[in-house]
């Protein structure tokens, strides 16, 4: 059996590593393939999907392709998918292969998202802001936050278009949405897009509010990576 992996490399090689020492499944072992790729905009997705799916021919992907890049495996490719991105009706429904998401649906991962750290008094006396891209997490960005409206707060929004791989636009777009956080004075910011470049945009910009990151692919390696010294980083 062959295994597709799209990102976070040394940890899925690890983790397959180890379900080989301990006999495979099934007895048989896993023959990983690694193809890594930048998750903003759909060039590099694309094409890490076509290696795996068609020069590689793998059994399943395990990774990280975000929204719609997932049907080029499951719908185009009709190829098996066990990943970390969002799940909705409508790539479930025109999936053609088995697919599974290890994340929980965005209403509920948002709801519980609210409720912990209305528990924790993160929320208290504080201006809210919601940071998302049409590109990586449009449904992240407005399940969080009507989540935040259920919960009586009234959250500035910065949502920012989809710019697939213009980087520069990207970057020149979240500016004027950092401004928009500052001037309505916003302390604490939640993060939905899951990628690392977003925080490094806001550093560069000189805002650094507390930001909660909702998507588990913002990793401390990735900001690192970004830009983003170690002293930025709080937990």
């Amino acid at each position: 059996v062959e295994f597709g992996v799209s990102n976070n490399g040394d940890i899925y090689l690890a983790t397959l590593e180890e379900i080989n020492e301990r006999g495979g499944i099934y007895g048989r072992m896993l023959e990983p393939v690694l193809v890594e790729f930048l998750p903003v905009g759909s060039t590099e997705a694309d094409e890490a999907c076509l290696k795996l799916t068609e020069d590689e021919e793998v059994f399943v992907v395990i990774g990280t392709p975000l929204n719609e890049q997932i049907l080029c495996v499951t719908e185009l490719h009709e190829t098996a998918a066990v990943v970390a991105n969002g799940m909705n009706a409508e790539r479930l429904e025109r999936a053609k292969a088995p697919y599974v998401t290890v994340i929980a649906a965005q209403e509920v991962r948002a709801a519980g998202f609210v409720e912990v750290m209305t528990e924790a008094g993160v929320l208290d006396d504080v201006e809210v802001g919601v940071i998302g891209s049409i590109d990586v997490s449009e449904t992240n960005f407005r399940s969080m936050v009507q989540a935040m409206r259920n919960a009586g707060h009234d959250p500035v929004e910065g949502l920012i278009g989809g710019n697939a791989d213009d980087l520069e636009q990207s970057a020149r777009e979240q500016g004027l949405i950092y401004q928009r956080m500052i001037d309505g004075g916003v302390s604490v910011a939640i993060s939905t897009t899951g990628v690392p470049l977003e925080i490094a945009n806001a550093f560069d910009s000189g805002y650094e509010p507390d930001q909660w990151l909702l998507s588990t692919v913002m990793t401390g390696r990735g900001l690192t990576d970004a830009g983003v010294p170690h002293e930025y980083l709080d937990g």
